[in-house]
């Protein structure tokens, strides 16, 4: 989902996240430093920023290493791009809905 007007836009990107962290918490209190339900819990990505010219620049994210760098790009389409928890780039067109 995006919003965005000529200077400022929010942007989510990923799966609607389900359920509570109560599954996340119990893995991380017993020692377990990378269950699924981490992946899961930070495979959505929200982001808030303003434009400078065609880039969308973070400045606050659910992900922070998205904040403060490009996450978005305006064209004819608008082009994702952004780190994952686990360092890997993920990168897509966003489709109207």
């Amino acid at each position: 989902m995006l919003i965005e007007d000529h200077s400022v836009f929010l942007v989510a990107v990923g799966p609607v996240p389900q359920g509570n962290t109560t599954a996340l918490t119990a893995h991380l209190q017993t020692g377990d430093a990378s269950p699924e339900a981490l992946r899961q819990h930070f495979e959505s990505t929200y982001c808030m920023g303003y434009w400078d010219g065609e880039s969308g620049i973070a400045e606050l994210a659910t992900n922070p290493f998205c904040e403060g760098r490009e996450v978005l790009q305006r064209g004819s389409a608008f082009h994702w791009s952004g780190p994952t928890f686990d360092g890997e780039t993920q990168a897509q067109v966003l489709r109207a809905a």
